[in-house]
């Protein structure tokens, strides 16, 4: 499988699955340190949001 499939991705196994639900886990904000958080622009979508975007129901855990 694929670490952070994205949401192209995750349509592609919606579509070959079907699934009842999808089950959002391990999507907190993650705090950082050092360098890399001073630089990156890290952006968390609203999981509502991405929900109405795949029009499929999202369980958030």
């Amino acid at each position: 499988g694929k670490v952070n499939p994205g949401l192209e991705n995750v349509r592609q196994l919606l579509a070959q699955l079907q699934p009842e639900r999808v089950l959002s886990t391990h999507d907190e904000q993650k705090p950082g340190r050092g360098l890399v958080p001073r630089l990156a622009r890290t952006r968390y979508p609203d999981l509502s949001q991405v929900a109405e975007a795949m029009d499929f129901p999202l369980d958030v855990v």
